[in-house]
Order: C-alpha cells, then structure tokens, then sequence
C-alpha cells in the first residue's frame, strides 16, 4: 500500500523574527570595541593603557601558573635527553638549567612594579629566549641524530599565543622571529636532512598560524569584554549620579512637604490636640491641616490622597494652597465645591483625594 507523504512548506521569518535578529546585530556592533582590525589596538592610546593594566592584573596569576608549569615540562623532558640523544645530554642539560633559571626570573619580576608595567614585553622576552634555547638544543642534538627537538618550539608558539596571555601582535611578533631564527639557524649551522628540515618547518609555521588565529580572537573577546565592563561601569555612573539627583530631588519635596503641615498644635480652650504622619516614601499624600478663624472657630482637615511619590504630593499642594486661602473663612460644603472646581481647572483628571473638612464653633 502506498504511503503518501506530505512535506511541511518552508516557513518564512516573520518580522517578530528578522527584528530579534536585526536588534542583536545593531547590538554586536554597537557593542563592538573600537579596536585596528589588524593590530587589535585601541585608536586612543588611553584605552591601550587601560587594557594593559586590566590584562596584566588579570592575568598574572594565570601566567605565574604557566611558567611554574613551563619549568616542570623543562625537567620532566630532560629523560628524553637520555634516551634520545646520550651522548649530548650535559650541554642539553646546561641550556636546560638556563631556560628554567630564566622562568623563575621571570616569575620574580612579575611580583615587581617593573615586570608588571612592562608584562607584554617580559612575556615577549621569555618566549624569545625559550625559543632561542630550544634551537640550541636542535643544533646541538642534531649532530647525533636527535632531528624531533623542534617540537619545543611548537610549545613555545602554544605559550606565546595562550598560555602567557600576550596580545596578538607581540605574539606574532615574537613566534615569526623565532621560526625565523631557526630557519636561518638550521640551515647555516645545522645538519637536518633537508626532508625533516622542511618537515618541520612546516609543521612549525602551521602551527604558529593556527596559534595566531586563536590569539587573534581571544584578544578581541578580551578587548570585548573590558570595553563591554567600561561601558557599564560609565552608565552605571550615569545611573548613580542620576539616582542620586532624585533622591536629592525627593528629600527636598520631602522636606518642603512636610513644612506645608503645621508644626504645632492648635490653642482651644477645653481642647487637646494631637497629630503625627509617617510617609510610606518619600513624599506621600496623607495630610492634615487646620486654620483659626478671626472668631476663634478652628476648621480643620484630614486627607489622603491616591497613590504615593509626587503624583500625590501634587495634590496635597493643590489642597494646601485652597484650604490655606478658603477653608477658615468659607462655609465647609462651598469650600468643598470650590476646591473641586478648582482642582478639575488644573486638569488633575486622574488625581484623587479622600478629603474631609470640619469646624469647631463655640461648644
């Protein structure tokens, strides 16, 4: 029996979909770091600076821990030495002993103000005289056969382009000049078959450009990273200066709030007054209010107004200033009218107030 089948037509991108994707590539490149597409520099020296500072203290643990490592594989590798090449092994030895004592120089100088102001360069050096070491061991192991040293230069080139966090172009820098020492090196001194030669010149140069590849990107994700930070770090300052003018704003509404309440209780014979307000924030919209007339009435008032912040604190203004000019001298139900008019006038369409009014007279 034939099956019929059915295939689901392409569904195209709905504009929701092609705006998430336009909205996240404004956003990379908003977000991009105004950085040389070559060099990865920074076009202002000011930012260069900072990046240095900001990598160099980021990365100096890091780096510390590679060296100390570096210094292991030296001593771990010296075996091979043995097995590989016996008859060479004390000036394999002494180069050995050297490259590690610069590690450990290195290290030292990381801890100093001048290592760390100058890290790209001490980084730079060390892989320099790591990789000079290196050659020697070749030349020197290769009068008796030992042609596989140049597998230490590929380390070399792993450490210059990850492992010592140095930016792209020293990295670059420094590995082409050491491919480039021992190119010139094997071939005046050395005694490579030219086959393994270029064997392992390609091997190194194939290394050493997938290693630039993987510095590149890293230094932009780095470079990413700090300019993403410095610019959050700026708004973030934005934010607070701005949070702080509206607190300064609302302390003041505050204060000025809370100076339209009475400060003291009114004087009646045969009466006792008391009052107290507490806001939920800065500037609410409870209030509370009296005024004496000419005749000794009091007339007094007590309202809340909806919501909290300035939307109620402008009403409560509004209210003041009626009730300050119209409630002692006014019959309380005109009052009443008068001050809705009025406030209806001010286009306070959405602003509400629970408000009740009252008069002593007399007894």
């Amino acid at each position: 029996m034939p099956i019929r089948t059915t295939q689901q037509p392409d569904v195209p991108m709905d504009n929701s979909n092609r705006k998430h994707w336009w909205k996240r590539w404004e956003d990379a490149i908003q977000n991009r770091p105004p950085i040389h597409p070559l060099t990865l520099s920074f076009y202002q020296e000011q930012h260069n600076k900072a990046f240095d500072q900001y990598i160099t203290k980021g990365s100096l643990g890091y780096v510390r821990t590679s060296l100390v490592l570096a210094i292991l594989l030296y001593a771990t590798f010296s075996w091979l030495d043995r097995m590989v090449t016996p008859e060479v092994v004390p000036e394999l030895m002494v180069i050995r002993i050297i490259s590690c004592l610069i590690f450990g120089l290195v290290i030292y100088l990381s801890f100093r103000p001048w290592g760390k102001r100058n890290f790209q360069f001490l980084m730079s050096m060390v892989v320099l005289l790591a990789g000079v070491g290196i050659i020697g061991m070749i030349l020197v192991a290769e009068t008796n056969g030992g042609y596989h040293y140049y597998a230490g230069l590929i380390l070399a080139v792993m450490y210059a382009h990850g492992l010592l966090r140095m930016r792209f172009i020293y990295a670059t820098l420094t590995t082409w000049l050491i491919i480039g020492i021992y190119g010139v090196s094997a071939v005046i001194l050395g005694n490579t078959p030219f086959i393994i030669y270029i064997n392992n010149f390609f091997f190194l140069v194939s290394a050493n450009i997938m290693g630039m590849f993987a510095s590149y990107w890293l230094e932009f994700y780095l470079k990413a990273v700090f300019w993403n930070e410095r610019i959050l770090r700026e708004k973030n300052q934005e934010l607070e200066a701005e949070y702080e003018r509206k607190s300064s704003e609302l302390e003041a509404a505050r204060r000025m709030q809370l100076n339209m309440l009475p400060q003291r209780s009114p004087y009646l014979p045969d009466y006792q007054f008391s009052f107290s307000m507490k806001a939920a924030s800065e500037v609410g919209g409870d209030y509370y209010d009296f005024q004496v007339a000419q005749n000794g009435d009091l007339t007094f008032g007590i309202g809340d107004a909806t919501g909290h912040g300035l939307q109620a604190s402008v009403m409560v203004t509004a209210i003041k200033l009626l009730f300050s000019e119209h409630a002692a001298e006014t019959d309380l139900l005109d009052f009443l009218k008068r001050a809705s008019r009025s406030i209806s006038l001010m286009g306070f369409r959405k602003y509400y107030m629970a408000f009740a009014v009252g008069r002593l007279s007399g007894n």
